[in-house]
């Protein structure tokens, strides 16, 4: 599927893999959003979020390093849930509240805006994690 504009609020993803292709923008317009699927951020993509959004579901989030990761508005905040896994090594530029997966498993994952985690937080393969700003965690980061 290809992505080249905006998702309304509560969209449901739920078609095996949905991949965003070559220099294009997946935003996110804030609120809910059901992913079942996998979402790849892949070859200079991002994904843009202009408010508040959580994430869903039981699908993934993959971030190549070559894409721009995850962007978004000043005060705009991620929440992964608690069956979502984002994965791989991109920029990440807004606060991420995680009660699921994270997982930097190719290139850098920065996190730039800070961390609440109440899930897993890892690193694996070739990955590595760099984390600013204000990190808390009621478990382990490994």
């Amino acid at each position: 599927m290809l992505f080249r504009s905006g998702l309304p609020e509560g969209y449901t993803l739920n078609v095996g893999d949905d991949y965003i292709y070559g220099y294009s923008t997946l935003t996110l317009a804030g609120g809910d959003f059901t992913n079942d699927g996998t979402i790849v951020v892949y070859n200079s993509d991002e994904l843009f979020l202009d408010a508040d959004v959580s994430l869903i579901g039981s699908g993934a989030v993959k971030l190549d390093p070559s894409s721009y990761g995850i962007q978004g508005d000043v005060r705009t905040t991620l929440t992964v849930g608690p069956d979502q896994r984002l994965s791989g090594g991109a920029p990440i530029s807004v606060p991420i509240i995680n009660n699921g997966t994270l997982e930097a498993d190719s290139g850098t994952m920065t996190l730039s805006a800070g961390l609440t985690n109440h899930g897993t937080v890892k690193t694996a393969q070739a990955g590595t994690m760099d984390l600013h700003g204000t990190v808390s965690s009621d478990n382990d980061i490994t």
